[in-house]
């Protein structure tokens, strides 16, 4: 059963597995957020997290496009850039870490437009304490692993299903060469065939003619 669908079973042992380590990115410009942050994932004791901390928009943009981290930590306010624009940018690059956008205080218009960018979810600074900063990192960093396994599984069948259709097309082109080939035969066998097929034929509708009444009853029928 695994072997027909195992892309399936792989991602469901994933889902089954429990990650103790996580490397996270944290992209904050106050220094007090960082340690907060970081004060907080210290506190949460079942999880190893390495964090890294920078502290601008570019170098956060920096650090993300090497693909080193499960899961990025996202401020909102980031001198003249702000976090939409950061996933923006960061989605049109093509990476696929999750990014969980960080801000001051609860803006409707602000989370949904997270959402609607790409991002794996919405905190609220004050807000935060362990249990719901493990388990926001922990589901989106499972949400992602989930996509990019379904993606590369679209990926493979997509490229299985074009062989197939390759082999398929070569397969018909070679059925019809057999088939071309077997006409030619057949009209070959026909044509050769002809010219002594007529000759029995007069030969015996003649024997028929001079003959028919000398014939007996049996040798007329195999005429």
């Amino acid at each position: 059963m695994c072997e027909k669908i195992g892309v399936a079973c792989k991602m469901k042992g994933m889902k089954g597995e429990r990650r103790t380590h996580f490397k996270v990115l944290l992209i904050e410009d106050d220094e007090d957020d960082y340690v907060f942050l970081r004060d907080l994932l210290e506190e949460i004791e079942r999880v190893d997290f390495k964090l890294d901390w920078v502290s601008t928009y570019h170098e956060g943009m920096e650090k993300i496009t090497r693909g080193e981290y499960d899961v990025c930590l996202l401020d909102y306010r980031l001198g003249a850039g702000d976090g939409i624009g950061f996933i923006m940018e960061a989605k049109s690059s093509r990476l696929s870490v999750p990014i969980i956008i960080l801000t001051g205080q609860r803006e409707y218009r602000v989370d949904l437009e997270a959402m609607k960018t790409g991002a794996a979810d919405y905190l609220v600074k004050d807000q935060i304490n362990p249990d719901l900063l493990e388990r926001v990192i922990r589901y989106s960093v499972n949400r992602a692993e989930t996509t990019e396994a379904l993606r590369k599984a679209q990926s493979e069948l997509e490229v299985r299903v074009k062989e197939r259709t390759a082999e398929l097309e070569a397969a018909y082109v070679s059925l019809k060469k057999s088939s071309e080939k077997l006409k030619l035969f057949a009209y070959s066998i026909v044509h050769d065939l002809k010219n002594p097929a007529i000759s029995v034929y007069r030969l015996t509708k003649r024997l028929m003619d001079v003959y028919g009444d000398n014939l007996t009853p049996k040798m007329q029928q195999h005429c």
